[in-house]
């Protein structure tokens, strides 16, 4: 790992890690929408590569697993070793954190509204908008645009870890009452209203980069990617679908979305020690790595691209594997990033300098 010039630690790859997974739901979506299911396709389309190819495709859900886990490495390894050396500056946390949710969801709120404007059939509810503007989707209401699900698990998350910070650090006993009261309320809200599991998911990623190694491990780092692809595999074939003949319905998937984060977490602790050095690999960690810059953006704003995409240029589940249909669905793609990428600039990109003068009116001030 290396030290930037704001000496905070660069791990390398996870922002690569960190796009591949917003592509991968990009992907999935993209299936979902656009392409006919297996079993809808011409029987001569139907064999073992385009089966392996939907399947690929439908790795949306572990993707978001891989988001859970690198916050939960990124974000609460980070204040859980802050808490410990006594240098958690609350402020800063919330300032941080509500600077990286909000101008890219607020964003995608507004472009939601007005697709609903102009794209038929797409309604907007006002309190449903609100409910996903404060994150209390799957709490009190239903997620605006499906993607949004998982940010009520992130903002809560952030409250959790930030109240359990501001009672283990603060010296008033009253405010320490204040935050024990917010801890408890933040836990209770993810065992009564979202999934408890997904909160373990988050601590595993976070414990992961309090008791990351030192050393380069190449057995555990190949041995915890094939044990995530061996849970992905097995992922894929629990789910009811029309696309496959066979299920593993006795599967519990909370266990297993456990052991998924469980290899991602022991993946991602090796992964960060392997410099990259050769040529390919430096511009792998460059240049896809700077895509990382609007994944968030990317990972809100693409179904309701969709949606315009699916209004006025190709109509929901007509691909299918022919060079006219991959051409449409790579076609979808790159629209996709461009209209995303100019979201970004508006919105996530200008993070770094609302950050810091919200910085500069509540803590420099």
């Amino acid at each position: 790992m290396t030290i930037q010039a704001n000496q905070k630690q660069h791990f390398y790859w996870l922002d690569t890690i960190r796009f591949i997974a917003a592509f991968m739901v990009l992907l999935s979506h993209g299936r979902n929408t656009f392409f006919l299911t297996f079993g809808d396709l011409p029987i001569e389309q139907q064999n073992i590569v385009t089966m392996a190819i939907t399947m690929f495709q439908r790795m949306g859900h572990e993707a978001v697993i891989i988001f859970f886990v690198l916050s939960g490495f990124l974000v609460g390894g980070r204040v859980l070793e802050r808490i410990r050396t006594r240098t958690m500056n609350i402020c800063s946390y919330v300032i941080d954190r509500l600077s990286r949710i909000y101008p890219p969801l607020i964003t995608a709120i507004i472009f939601y509204f007005i697709t609903s404007l102009v794209v038929p059939d797409i309604s907007f509810s006002i309190q449903r908008a609100i409910g996903n503007l404060f994150n209390l989707q799957g709490i009190f209401c239903e997620s605006l645009v499906s993607p949004f699900w998982s940010l009520s698990y992130e903002m809560w998350f952030y409250i959790l870890l930030g109240a359990l910070a501001f009672t283990l650090t603060t010296k008033s006993h009253n405010k320490k009452y204040l935050g024990f009261f917010l801890f408890f309320v933040s836990t209770l809200v993810f065992v009564i209203g979202l999934k408890m599991h997904y909160l373990l998911i988050w601590l595993i990623g976070a414990l992961s980069y309090l008791i990351r190694p030192s050393k380069k491990d190449s057995l555990v780092l190949w041995g915890a990617f094939f044990g995530f692809f061996i849970c992905c595999v097995f992922w894929q074939f629990s789910k009811d679908t029309r696309s496959l003949d066979f299920v593993f319905k006795s599967i519990n998937k909370e266990i297993l979305e456990l052991i998924m984060a469980f290899m991602a977490s022991l993946f991602i602790q090796q992964v960060i020690l392997f410099e990259p050095k050769n040529k390919l690999s430096i511009i792998i960690e460059k240049y896809i790595g700077k895509m990382a810059n609007f994944s968030y953006t990317l990972y809100l704003s693409h179904r309701i691209v969709f949606l315009w995409i699916a209004a006025f240029i190709l109509p929901k589940n007509t691909c299918s594997f022919t060079a006219i249909g991959l051409l449409y669905y790579g076609l979808i793609l790159v629209i996709t990033l461009v209209v995303c990428w100019l979201l970004y600039l508006i919105s996530e990109k200008q993070i770094p300098r609302i950050r810091k003068k919200l910085k500069e009116i509540f803590i420099h001030s």
